[in-house]
């Protein structure tokens, strides 16, 4: 489990210097770092972390930006691995939003990762809503391989059958400002 912190702590500050870049005016500089989170990502999530340019913005948004904090990485929360029917490992990583605060911990994503020549990928993203419709919070899809994914109600949600069997997981940090992240945290099952 600890190649894949180290891929996450690679991840987070890759997207720190695309969300950085985007407060410059400096076209070029933004979108090579853009091309750089890519290489963590499959191709169907390539415009899901920060998209590249065609255009700088106006001038007064770099004025009104230039003096904003640095922006934080987001936080890690749990690692779940998880082993299929055709012997394939698969992760599943809780995080925060980005720009995370670092007294409020909450999640918002869960990361579905596989393994692509030696190295890790993130493949597809859900994210937590309230599900009207089941009335209980569940993972909606945000993109990426349609693999892990299943249709409720009209809904595209976490396939938690496709994931196979959980063989370890690692609790990193508490989403303990969230009363509703903190059940899902704590629940061993997805």
């Amino acid at each position: 489990m600890d190649r894949i912190v180290d891929f996450f702590d690679m991840f987070f500050k890759a997207e720190v210097e695309v969300l950085e870049a985007y407060k410059l005016p400096d076209l070029d500089a933004y979108n090579s770092k853009v091309d750089l989170l890519g290489k963590y990502l499959v191709p169907e999530l390539k415009n899901s972390f920060g998209a590249k340019m065609n255009s700088l913005m106006d001038e007064e948004f770099y004025e009104r930006v230039k003096n904003y904090p640095k922006t934080n990485e987001r936080h890690l929360f749990r690692i779940d691995e998880y082993r299929n029917s055709i012997d394939k490992t698969v992760f599943l990583c809780m995080i925060s939003e980005p720009d995370a605060s670092k007294s409020w911990k909450e999640l918002d994503l869960l990361l579905v990762i596989e393994i692509e020549n030696n190295d890790f990928k993130i493949v597809t993203k859900f994210f937590l809503t309230n599900s009207h419709e089941l009335g209980h919070p569940v993972w909606n899809s945000g993109g990426g391989k349609k693999d892990y994914e299943k249709i409720v109600n009209g809904e595209y949600l976490l396939n938690e059958k496709s994931l196979g069997k959980c063989i370890s997981t690692k609790r990193l940090m508490e989403p303990i400002d969230d009363e509703v992240s903190m059940i899902i945290y704590n629940n061993d099952e997805i």
